[in-house]
């Protein structure tokens, strides 16, 4: 008998996540695959009966945990797999369970659909692979999980395929989340109704492989389900009502861009109670934080987007009176209608070499270390959760210690950033001191991707990855960067990127143009820099320009821009001050990431401002 590593994955895992047209999907997905990969760690602990198999990384009871794990076990030679078959089994055994429950709400059989079977069964990409260890020498382990790798990323190259057996193939219109899949339910439209479903299956669906529903609510499928003029494949049916099928606790992206402003108008009982009854209107179960945030906007009511929703509009009248009540809360408490929010999504820096031992000392032992690095991964995860939704900074869509996504109002923005950057270094890097080699330092890059709620979800979290990947590109070598971008309502996309410590340099010149500065200076930097390097920055600045020109058009504008009174020696040093300091942390900004970028970097700040911006409070005339 020998031990042996085993290295399993579940995918796909950014297609399955990111294909999301609401943020249940994108929950529902990373919810699906954390607990399937946890349960196919238990089928692996749980195999055998003299010697059980031991979950090296990840934490199992973390509340999510990403989408593989390794183990150690002893076993025969001829037992690998077995191993391998059994937790294979277990998780795609769960897969088909989930997926069965899910499709009953919809009217479906499983078993009676091989169609269905057939899209469910073709959908987990689940790769192993094993390797013996020796004897328990250290360097053996070492080697041994290299090699486990090796094997797995081996494996990966293989692409096996089914081949669709059904009629002519997956023909038939696409998933409307997906995009790869045939539909198998889809909801009709207002404009659809008197159509016969044998007729829209024909001309519109081009299959009758799927079940079609009326338009009408009163259909026994909700419409937070389905919408009309929507359709779905099982798949994806299967992640959008994961975990359970009570009304949503995730609310939509407009909920999250009015979280911190709905905190602050609530915290009156008597205002509350107005937020409270203008949910109720729509649902006599929901209160301001979990209905529609949508409908808290005065854009948003209309008779067609009610009839989407399948709200009756004889409800339009009352609602528009009401949601005036509530803009006279939000100017009362210096609010507005916030409609930009922020995901996050972040990954370790060379978790690879981390891993395989290649960033740690010689004489440390990387079977402990893999240990201790799961633990505090753990640790971190479960923190990180903790605090964001203890304090309502936002939604954690899925921690697993070395990756992360969360959505956040534009308000808690750099209060997550600062937290996530610190509590890792805190949790992760230091306690494991011991093992680093010199100079190697355990940290994450970061994209951040700013949209309006109604930007296209899979829009804003391809843009989010986008992002990341080019944090982890940027020219320092240590990685540690931050990746910024903003999608516009209208206009063109903004981005940068910057190394992570110098977010404190950011978050100062936000608070210089919240409080004493006009951002007129920016405006003006920005026409002088497509005049010496073009509209799109391709022309280089003379050296003289660069170290002599531009300074000095940096340190004028910023003096024209301050905004803080003057006239007597004390308030003037103030100004001074003020002045000095955001000069020189502008041009130390260009110093380190470039004039143009600079400039980039400047304008996402400046919109982070303006979105988050307190308006003068309006206060009720007293009485006579």
């Amino acid at each position: 008998m020998k031990s042996y590593l085993f290295l399993f994955t579940i995918g796909p895992v950014q297609s399955f996540i990111a294909q999301a047209r609401k943020t249940q999907d994108l929950f529902g997905g990373s919810r699906l695959l954390s607990d399937l990969c946890r349960i196919g760690a238990r089928a692996f602990e749980q195999y055998g009966t003299s010697a059980k198999g031991e979950i090296i990384f990840p934490s199992i009871q973390s509340a999510s945990i990403p989408n593989r794990f390794m183990g150690k076990i002893d076993l025969e030679d001829d037992e690998q797999q077995a191993v391998g078959k059994a937790v294979q089994t277990a998780i795609e055994a769960a897969w088909m369970d989930i997926a069965k429950t899910a499709l009953e709400k919809f009217g479906f059989d499983i078993a009676q659909e091989p169609f269905l079977e057939m899209q469910l069964s073709q959908h987990l990409e689940i790769h192993w692979a094993a390797h013996s260890l020796p004897n328990a020498q250290a360097e053996r382990y070492r080697l041994g999980y290299r090699k486990l790798v090796q094997n797995l990323n081996a494996n990966k190259l293989v692409r096996p395929f089914e081949q669709n057996i059904f009629g002519q193939g997956e023909s038939g219109r696409k998933c409307s989340i997906d995009g790869e899949r045939n539909v198998v339910i889809y909801r009709k439209t207002q404009s659809q109704e008197n159509e016969s479903i044998s007729v829209l299956q024909d001309k519109f669906l081009f299959s009758r492989n799927n079940k079609v529903v009326e338009y009408s609510g009163k259909t026994g499928v909700a419409l937070r389900f389905l919408q009309p003029g929507e359709g779905m494949s099982a798949v994806s049916i299967t992640k959008r009502c994961y975990p359970n099928f009570e009304k949503t606790q995730f609310g939509s992206t407009a909920n999250v861009a009015l979280l911190q402003t709905l905190k602050v108008c609530t915290s009156n009982a008597g205002d509350s109670a107005l937020f409270t009854q203008y949910a109720q209107l729509f649902d006599k179960e929901d209160d301001v934080f979990s209905m529609n945030g949508q409908l808290l906007y005065e854009d948003n009511l209309t008779p067609e987007y009610f009839r989407k929703q399948g709200i009756k509009p004889d409800k339009l009248k009352k609602a528009k009176e009401q949601q005036k009540i509530l803009s006279d809360v939000l100017k009362k408490n210096g609010r507005s209608w916030d409609k930009y929010y922020a995901i996050i999504v972040f990954d370790g820096d060379q978790m690879g070499a981390w891993w395989s031992g290649q960033n740690l000392q010689p004489e440390a032992v990387l079977s402990d270390f893999h240990k201790d690095l799961s633990h505090k991964l753990a640790l971190f995860a479960a923190h990180v959760t903790k605090e964001i939704e203890a304090n309502d900074l936002g939604k954690v869509v899925y921690a697993g210690g070395d990756d992360f996504l969360g959505m956040f109002p534009l308000q808690h923005l750099f209060t997550v950033l600062f937290m996530l950057r610190n509590q890792y270094h805190e949790i992760v890097h230091k306690p494991l001191e011991g093992y680093r080699a010199a100079g190697a330092n355990l940290t994450f890059s970061a994209g951040v991707s700013i949209a309006h709620y109604k930007e296209p979800l899979s829009l804003v979290l391809t843009k989010a990855r986008k992002l990341e990947k080019d944090a982890k590109n940027w020219r320092s070598p240590a990685k540690n960067c931050l990746a910024l971008g903003v999608i516009p309502g209208s206009g063109q996309i903004t981005e940068t990127v910057l190394p992570f410590e110098h977010l404190e340099m950011m978050h100062h010149i936000y608070d210089a143009l919240s409080a004493d500065f006009s951002s007129a200076f920016i405006t003006k930097l920005r026409r002088e820099c497509n005049t010496l390097m073009g509209r799109e920055g391709k022309h280089a600045l003379p050296k003289a320009l660069s170290t002599q020109v531009i300074p000095q058009l940096v340190k004028r504008y910023i003096d024209r821009a301050c905004n803080l009174a003057a006239g007597n020696d004390k308030l003037d040093k103030i100004k001074a001050d003020a002045i000095l300091n955001l000069q020189a942390q502008v041009h130390h900004l260009s110093e380190i990431i470039g004039f143009n970028a600079m400039l980039d970097t400047l304008e996402i700040i400046d919109f982070m401002e303006r979105q988050t911006r307190l308006q003068p409070i309006q206060l009720s005339a007293p009485s006579l």
